[in-house]
């Protein structure tokens, strides 16, 4: 996954687009990931709202930048 956020934060740049923004929320998506994943922790409605949110603006970003 590192791999290839890298590249798409390279693309953003290079497109003149929000790099830091993109930057900020895919940390914020990952950080929910992994609670998720790896620690004992349960993903209520406000958690899963919040990624679900997150997911969207990161679509729109990139669909802004193509």
């Amino acid at each position: 996954h590192e791999v290839l956020i890298n590249q798409i934060g390279v693309f953003l740049k290079n497109k003149g687009c929000d790099f830091r923004d993109f930057n900020n929320k895919i940390g914020q998506l990952k950080k929910l990931r992994r609670r998720a994943d790896y620690e004992d922790f349960q993903i209520d409605s406000m958690n899963s709202g919040h990624s679900l949110t997150l997911s969207k603006i990161l679509l729109k970003m990139l669909k802004n930048c193509a």
